[in-house]
């Protein structure tokens, strides 16, 4: 299996992306569109100026700010000894009004509730309840263009946050949040933005 390791020295990461498995931090993590050649979200070959992450198109742009992302949120954690999680990216939305990311650990449906899903187990236990397969997966859409009828862009680049514009999007922050719920901090928010409970798109259940 080929892995590619993410090196931090001194604040700067440098990812050699010429395969499609990465380290980041202590996760590994998969990116379908690269495993799958899609030539679109992580695989996109928009070519951009030399990153200092060596990225040299936007799919590999997108790959550091992912990683850099996920890095951060491991270095907040205290992995369990042994716990090495696997977390993928499933092949990206590039048409159509899906959510712009979604994210969910996998979970055993036997067990019932409460229980935090694979890769919170596999985290705190060190112990994989998947060998050879995911504790958790993330999906993105890069149409989803237009929030409150004002258009904005997905920011690609971890070292420039906040955009360009009040309605831009950072990447970064995307990852960071939706890698938060892939550790089993469930929403309650639907495909549309709003509560699966009320269908309020701004009260305590959204």
């Amino acid at each position: 299996e080929e892995r590619v390791m993410k090196f931090v020295l001194s604040g700067v990461v440098l990812c050699l992306l010429t395969v499609p498995s990465v380290y980041a931090g202590v996760f590994i993590v998969d990116f379908q569109d690269v495993l799958l050649n899609l030539g679109v979200g992580f695989d996109d070959p928009t070519p951009v100026p030399l990153h200092t992450c060596g990225a040299t198109t936007l799919g590999g742009l997108r790959v550091c700010t992912a990683l850099q992302a996920l890095g951060d949120l491991g270095a907040t954690i205290n992995f369990a000894t042994g716990a090495v999680p696997n977390i993928q990216f499933l092949p990206s939305f590039t048409a159509g009004s899906d959510p712009l990311a979604s994210a969910s650990a996998f979970y055993d449906l036997s067990l019932g509730n409460p229980q935090g899903g694979f890769l919170h187990e596999h985290v705190t236990t060190g112990v994989d309840p998947t060998p050879g397969g995911y504790d958790a997966a993330i999906g993105m859409n890069w149409a989803d263009t237009v929030s409150n009828g004002l258009s904005r862009i997905i920011n690609p680049d971890y070292e420039i946050i906040g955009g360009v514009s009040g309605s831009d999007i950072d990447l970064y922050t995307v990852v960071l949040h939706e890698g938060i719920h892939a550790l089993g901090i469930g929403s309650l928010i639907n495909g549309a933005g709003r509560s699966w409970l009320n269908d309020d798109p701004s009260g305590p259940f959204a």
